[in-house]
């Protein structure tokens, strides 16, 4: 990739990035109990990513790819997201969790949510829901509090 390429590459994943916040962030936001803001953020995040599959790719296949700028800031984010879910979890984990759960149980719920997207071109991410946020949970709170996750009843609130 040119440096012209790239340097347009970043620009547009920056774009979407601000597309993504705009949309996750309000609905993660809008609930206090850490459980419910983890299945309303990755509900409307995934819900955006099924109306906009291109930037779903953007964000999830091609900038990991898109070169060493580019996977940097892949890094930044995922450690971000990482940063916030092991400061929230930690505070309510029943037992002691090991140091790194939240980078682990962020990059378990990308890669699953890549594979998708690698599955087909028209391949929905919202039924993936249940399962992230108990991805997600389990190293903070627990495999009964996960397997609850399991059986609600898809969306924010279900």
């Amino acid at each position: 990739m040119s440096d012209t390429e790239a340097e347009g590459f970043s620009a547009q994943f920056e774009r979407a990035l601000e597309i993504v916040r705009e949309r996750v962030l309000p609905a993660y936001a809008a609930q206090s109990d850490w459980v419910e803001q983890l299945r309303a953020g990755l509900w409307a995040l995934l819900m955006l990513f099924d109306e906009q599959p291109e930037l779903a790719r953007l964000c999830v296949v091609r900038a990991p790819a898109a070169g060493p700028e580019a996977m940097a800031r892949c890094r930044e984010v995922m450690q971000r997201l990482a940063r916030e879910v092991e400061r929230e979890g930690s505070e309510l984990a029943r037992a002691e969790v090991r140091a790194g759960s939240g980078v682990q149980a962020v990059g378990e719920a990308l890669g699953v949510i890549h594979a998708r997207l690698l599955e087909s071109e028209s391949a929905r991410l919202e039924p993936l829901c249940n399962g992230l946020v108990a991805m997600i949970v389990r190293p903070y709170l627990g495999t009964q509090a996960a397997r609850r996750q399991l059986g609600r009843p898809l969306g924010p609130g279900g």
